[in-house]
């Protein structure tokens, strides 16, 4: 079995010679894929892949020893921060995984002055904690390295000002701006990138991101739904540096 058919758990600490896979992973290997003895699972640790096979099954837990490991080759080098403004629904829910599929590092949920969507601190923590849950699926779907963060819901000026991190900031803008291939290179290590709710932002918001360095960018002559956005902006934001 290769690599990357082989059943992918992520865990805390590095593999050494054995580990012990426990709790839902354990319930998991046990009782969902039933796998045996002599079977191989992959466990992956900061971006490490550790394959290993399966030498004892306890009854709530799994045994497992090493058998190689390497970088996992599936993570982008460019990392990708999201900010993306809180949606009506569950489109959040959506966009989670998509963006983890196509490779993002971190996704910061953002109110804006255009959010409709406005739920109470202790709805956004079970909506995070969600969000984290599907981030984690959606990692190990996808082959990942790494389950991306998603961060505690900001206020847009916060988010903007937390973004000054990172290398380059972009706000992609339905009234227009430059094409992404013009900003992004492969000389890039970080780039944030910022898509509004439904309604886009306003233009103060707009003026504020502007001077705080982030530069507007277009995804072309049609007005995406805010999902959308999100989706394209992420696989654009990756392919022009890939691209290189």
């Amino acid at each position: 079995m290769g690599v990357s058919s082989m059943p992918r758990f992520f865990i805390n600490e590095p593999v050494k010679d054995f580990f012990e896979i426990i709790g839902d992973d354990a319930k998991h290997i046990i009782k969902s894929l039933r796998m045996r003895i002599n079977e191989t699972v992959v466990l992956c640790c900061n971006e490490m892949d550790y394959s290993c096979r399966i030498i004892e099954i306890k009854k709530n837990s799994v045994i497992v020893k090493l058998l190689n490991v390497k970088k996992c080759e599936s993570e982008a080098k460019l990392k990708v921060w999201l900010f993306q403004g809180l949606p009506k629904g569950e489109k959040m829910d959506l966009i989670v995984q998509k963006a983890v599929e196509l490779g993002v590092n971190s996704i910061v949920p953002v109110v804006t002055k255009r959010c409709v969507s406005r739920p109470s601190e202790a709805s956004l923590q079970k909506k995070t904690d969600r969000w984290q849950k599907i981030a984690k699926e959606a990692a190990m779907q996808s082959k990942r390295g790494y389950i991306p963060k998603i961060f505690n819901v900001m206020n847009f000026d916060d988010a903007i000002n937390f973004s000054q991190e990172l290398e380059k900031v972009i706000l992609f803008y339905e009234n227009g701006g430059i094409a992404p291939y013009r900003v992004i290179n492969n000389m890039l290590n970080s780039v944030a990138i910022f898509i509004g709710p439904e309604g886009g932002f306003e233009n103060s918001e707009v003026d504020f991101a502007k001077s705080r360095r982030a530069e507007l960018c277009s995804l072309g002559k049609r007005i995406l739904r805010t999902e959308t956005a999100a989706i394209v902006s992420v696989a654009t934001t990756i392919y022009e540096f890939e691209r290189e």
